[in-house]
């Protein structure tokens, strides 16, 4: 929080879809971190957004990380593959199996832009791609997202690269700055 402008009320035009947190709210109990947390994060504690509403991007990184530090102390590594087999069942779910037997790796990045755009606002992902490769560029207002929250994000993309039929993906953060992130990814 130290790094935003106006700490949890930073960026509002920066909003994210529910749907990610409320596993987090359901599987992790972050009432021994109430005094500790911002109000406005016990509020979506106390209140869960419906999966389909937008909330803040400053709080659902709030709410991350607030989860990495409780339940993955000094092991954020571990955080990453949990968010990775999360995402992963989720496109193992009966609502995205069908669609992602029927998609190519190639597909699914030709329509990330779009559909980042479904789930993010006030952040761009721009995308070059071929058959087994990829490039993107993660820009986002200073101080928004942090070295851990690219690494959840790029977990959720190699999720979804491996139910698409990508072998052996490998997803690396080239460069993280406070208002972008570069990275690039290989597969088979």
């Amino acid at each position: 929080m130290t790094r935003l402008p106006n700490a949890i009320a930073s960026y509002p035009e920066c909003q994210s879809k529910a749907s990610a947190y409320r596993h987090l709210i359901e599987k992790f109990d972050l009432a021994a971190e109430r005094r500790s947390l911002p109000p406005e994060v016990v509020e979506l504690i106390d209140h869960p957004a419906p999966v389909s509403a937008w909330i803040p991007s400053v709080l659902y990184n709030a709410f991350f990380l607030a989860t990495v530090d409780r339940f993955f102390v000094g092991n954020e590594r571990k955080a990453i593959d949990y968010y990775h087999d999360l995402r992963a069942q989720m496109f193992r779910s009966p609502l995205y199996r069908v669609m992602m037997m029927v998609v190519s790796p190639q597909r699914i990045l030709r329509g990330a832009g779009k559909r980042w755009e479904a789930f993010h606002r006030g952040t761009a992902f721009a995308l070059e791609h071929g058959d087994d490769w990829a490039r993107a560029r993660l820009t986002y207002p200073h101080g928004l997202q942090t070295a851990l929250t690219v690494e959840m994000l790029c977990a959720g993309l190699r999720a979804a690269l491996e139910a698409a039929g990508a072998a052996d993906v490998t997803l690396v953060i080239e460069d993280c700055t406070f208002e972008q992130a570069n990275l690039s990814g290989t597969w088979k």
